[in-house]
């Protein structure tokens, strides 16, 4: 860490942003990859923006509010903890408006944090294991209701618009559309932060699930209408989460129908054709975190899982373009 200071200390800010940003993108492509299990440029960012704050001088906190987004989101997705200076957005000056769900993404990686050290005892004696699974569902529960009420629905700016679509006979996909519609959104900044939200409501609701599924084997639930129920609206948010996420890509990819680029409405009906598209890099990376992150969740499978994993291949392999 000295050694880091020392050298930072030499560098000037510019050398120090890029340094940051370079490393933030390094770790989003870390996570984009099949399997990687590395978390070498997620520490490094950490200790990074840690001797940042140390450091006399200029804060650039435009870059540190993105850098620690970027590294609360690699918690959430492989379940470390987040270190306690990066915990309170106020400190990054987090606009108003984020703030909440800022406080949100906190708590889910703490809470991702502790479903990874579940209880796996099915002793039904085990009262101890009983009690952490209750305490950390009812914590799911909490975490749920919160994420479902953030949508600021008012807004017209957070409002989106679903359009149903039809293929072209062309059309040469570079993976299958999901569903039978598209999301427009007022900006890919909105579709991002959209996209974020639904990964975290998709993993909150995953560890919901397990947390009762487990309870229910060892014996410490009944299997009442109630939790059936519970488990139900669990899996219906899951799946939810998932198709919108997936009916938001086409808004991320390249579309080109005869000279024209984007959406071409054909009837008063508002459906819409898709011809060839493709991902382009900087819009990859808007992209790669959330699809990780649902395709990482155990309870996503069969054919919602054979999409993610054409999609995320498709996503890393336009990554690769940045390295």
């Amino acid at each position: 860490m000295t050694k880091i200071q020392q050298e930072m200390q030499e560098l000037a800010d510019s050398g120090i942003d890029a340094l940051l940003m370079a490393t933030m993108i390094l770790d989003d492509y870390e996570n984009t990859v099949f399997g990687s299990s590395q978390q070498s440029h997620h520490d490094t960012a950490i200790a990074l923006l840690r001797v940042q704050q140390q450091t006399k001088g200029s804060r650039n906190l435009p870059i540190e509010r993105a850098v620690r987004r970027s590294i609360i989101k690699t918690c959430i997705l492989h379940g470390a903890g987040i270190p306690a200076f990066l915990k309170d957005g106020t400190v990054y000056e987090e606009d108003i408006s984020m703030l909440e769900l800022d406080s949100l993404l906190v708590g889910a990686a703490c809470l991702r944090e502790k479903s990874v050290n579940l209880p796996l005892d099915g002793n039904s004696e085990n009262t101890s294991g009983h009690t952490k699974l209750t305490d950390l569902a009812t914590e799911a529960e909490v975490l749920e209701n919160a994420l479902a009420a953030w949508p600021v629905v008012d807004r017209a700016d957070w409002k989106f618009v679903r359009l149903p679509v039809s293929t072209s006979l062309e059309s040469t996909q570079l993976f299958p559309l999901y569903g039978d519609s598209v999301h427009r959104y007022q900006s890919h900044g909105h579709a991002t932060i959209w996209n974020m939200h639904r990964a975290v409501r998709a993993r909150v609701n995953s560890i919901r699930i397990q947390c009762v599924s487990r309870l229910l084997l060892q014996g410490a639930l009944s299997h009442s209408a109630s939790v059936s129920e519970q488990l139900a609206v669990c899996r219906q948010t899951l799946d939810s989460s998932v198709r919108d996420l997936g009916e938001s890509i086409p808004f991320f990819s390249q579309f080109s129908i005869s000279t024209r680029k984007g959406f071409e409405e054909l009837t008063t009906g508002r459906r819409l054709i898709l011809s060839d598209s493709k991902i382009v890099p900087k819009m990859a990376a808007l992209l790669a975190w959330a699809l990780a992150m649902l395709f990482r969740i155990d309870a996503v499978e069969g054919s919602q899982k054979q999409w993610l994993k054409l999609v995320l291949k498709t996503v890393a392999d336009s990554l690769q373009k940045l390295h």
